[in-house]
């Protein structure tokens, strides 16, 4: 599979973003079927990096955290994750939850982390939450990319769902192997296609 990055040449509304064709997968990491895909869209436009993502599932996520608070560990409960990854091998990864909180870091290689923290600014943040589904939307400034993104990127889409068991759901699962969304065979190449 090729990741699909939308480019657009003006500012993208939040109502544009509603009528993107997703890509999408409909099992978890170990094969397992569910119960609605794991969806997702991202484009760039002149000011943001957009990812939009939908899992299906329940929505378990600490109720204190705000929309914007940025906290690392989301992954302990329902989380949306993409990370990007440049032909240096450094990449970084973002991760939403379904209550909004957000989190982001650089590695300059499997899992090693960066020590310099990448340029934070207040992202756009939209989750709509449903019945067995949540859907989120998080707007990136481009300074907020510490990575280069470009033809010679690949990309790995992935999520946690916590109910009514924890399923682990990637867009591209690395066969025989344990659940590992840094795994450098999950991430897939991109291609641009401007967004009409």
């Amino acid at each position: 599979m090729t990741v699909t990055i939308f480019e657009s040449p003006t500012h993208v509304s939040l109502e544009q973003l509603n009528h993107l064709p997703f890509q999408s997968v409909a099992m978890g990491w170990n094969g397992q079927a569910l119960p609605q895909p794991l969806q997702w869209a991202i484009v760039r436009d002149p000011k943001r990096f957009w990812f939009v993502a939908s899992l299906s599932g329940g929505t378990e996520y600490e109720p204190q955290h705000s929309s914007g608070d940025f906290i690392e560990g989301l992954w302990e409960r329902d989380v949306a994750e993409i990370f990007i990854k440049e032909s240096s091998g450094r990449y970084q990864e973002f991760n939403v939850s379904p209550g909004g909180a957000w989190w982001t870091v650089v590695l300059s290689s499997y899992r090693t982390r960066e020590t310099t923290i990448p340029e934070l600014r207040e992202p756009v943040i939209r989750v709509e939450l449903g019945e067995g589904q949540w859907r989120v939307v998080l707007g990136v400034e481009l300074s907020c990319l510490a990575v280069e993104l470009s033809e010679s990127s690949t990309v790995h889409v992935s999520g946690i769902s916590h109910k009514p068991q924890r399923v682990f759901i990637s867009s591209c699962p690395v066969s025989g192997v344990e659940p590992d969304f840094h795994h450098p065979k999950a991430f897939m190449p991109v291609r641009f296609h401007a967004l009409a």
